[in-house]
């Protein structure tokens, strides 16, 4: 009886915690500044309960360190795919949102996937990933525009 009354305890405590996560989501979208909860989506992220609500808050997260640690999600070979697809997705909102903040060496990274796979390397999240930072193509019609 002790160890099930834990159980439910700590599962009260994850609901709790992911109703939180989620409030500072809402909040950040609503134009507060919740960089300050940045660890705290960090430790969600290690839950399977607050694990999808911590990336939306990473990906709200006007922050150098939650577009890193999304990009390590996306970039984690061990992690399963569907993990590494909702990573690229939440750092491609994130990117979209605030712009590129990642790092110098992690743009480099990008780099390198990038030569590997227009060499023809075959995954598809790190072609995902790549495709993040690729500058949008013009049109051929946009490109007679600017040579006239």
């Amino acid at each position: 009886m002790d160890q099930s009354w834990r159980q439910i305890q700590a599962n009260h405590r994850l609901e709790r915690a992911r109703l939180a996560i989620d409030t500072l989501t809402q909040l950040s979208t609503f134009g507060w500044d919740v960089r300050g909860a940045f660890s705290i989506a960090e430790n969600g992220l290690r839950h399977a309960k607050t694990f999808e609500p911590s990336m939306r808050l990473l990906a709200n997260m006007p922050s150098p360190n939650a577009q890193q640690a999304l990009f390590d999600l996306a970039w984690a070979p061990d992690l399963g795919k569907n993990v590494r697809e909702m990573a690229v997705g939440a750092l491609g909102e994130s990117i979209r949102s605030h712009g590129i903040l990642l790092t110098n060496s992690t743009l480099r990274i990008i780099n390198d996937m990038y030569n590997v796979s227009s060499r023809g390397g075959d995954s598809s999240i790190d072609h995902s990933l790549v495709a993040l930072f690729r500058l949008p193509r013009q049109s051929a019609a946009a490109d007679a525009q600017e040579t006239n």
